[in-house]
């Protein structure tokens, strides 16, 4: 994680401490599954670039 990502994250936990507590816990879940859904993404782009570059690499000999 690098510092903008962290200073991100401590302004968001900062928000929710201030939100009233009826709604705290809400906003904690719905924190913690977009952080879920955002590393899910970061890994699928990883592996699709992984791949495509496997295909290239395939195609190349009868491309060129």
């Amino acid at each position: 994680m690098d510092k903008d990502e962290r200073e991100l994250e401590q302004k968001t936990i900062k928000v929710i401490s201030e939100m009233p507590e009826s709604v705290q816990d809400r906003f904690k879940a719905l924190y913690i599954l977009t952080d879920l859904r955002s590393k899910m993404n970061d890994a699928f782009f990883k592996e699709t670039d992984a791949l495509e570059a496997m295909i290239k690499a395939k195609k190349a000999p009868h491309l060129a």
